[in-house]
């Protein structure tokens, strides 16, 4: 192997840590999960509080939902529940309930 062989195999994998460091550091962060640990699916809600339109859906049984990085209220509309999430937090559903993982209802 030629010295300018293996500078160039060098330079080729700074520039694609830099690039990968780039791409990991721009990847929006997560405000956290929504855990469906029932084994029925619930229509949900999420109100944002930099009042962007609500995200709706249906979460089905052992599925997970990844939220943007942005405080909201978490609902569900049949069931009359709603709790707040701050970005990093998980929220899981049992038993029709919005929990916390550290309830221990």
């Amino acid at each position: 192997m030629h010295h300018s062989d293996l500078l160039g195999k060098k330079a080729r994998r700074a520039v694609f840590l830099a690039i990968a460091g780039v791409l990991l550091f721009a990847a929006p962060a997560l405000a956290g999960l929504l855990q469906n640990k029932d084994s029925v699916p619930y229509d949900y809600q999420v109100f944002w509080d930099d009042m962007e339109a609500p995200l709706k859906g249906i979460i089905e049984p052992g599925q997970e939902v990844e939220l943007r990085e942005s405080p909201c209220t978490i609902a569900l509309p049949k069931r009359n529940d709603s709790m707040y999430m701050r970005p990093g937090e998980t929220v899981f559903i049992r038993k029709g309930i919005l929990r916390r993982p550290e309830d221990k209802k």
